[in-house]
């Protein structure tokens, strides 16, 4: 491999790094927008979110076996700028 390749390899290497980067990054953030909460993953199936609905809160599990289940029905989130 001659240096003009390896010259022009390393910008190349360092722009889909940052693409890489910037799509991890939206990801996300558009998975906690689209749930009004936390989503977080136990396994490739497996995960467990807390979603927000009019000031409700649910924690949810979804995996492959069936639809979302209820897991449990969490206090109130405090008010938002409350710093608590």
């Amino acid at each position: 491999m001659g240096s003009s390749a390896l010259g022009s390899l390393v910008p190349v290497t360092l722009v889909l790094s940052a693409l890489l980067f910037a799509a991890l990054w939206m990801r996300r953030r558009l998975e906690q927008g689209a749930t009004g909460g936390q989503s977080v993953r136990l396994t490739g199936e497996h995960a467990v979110h807390v979603v927000t609905v009019e000031g409700r809160r649910w924690m949810l599990g979804t995996g492959p076996a069936g639809p979302p289940t209820l897991l449990a029905e969490l206090a109130a989130a405090p008010p938002e700028g409350s710093g608590g």
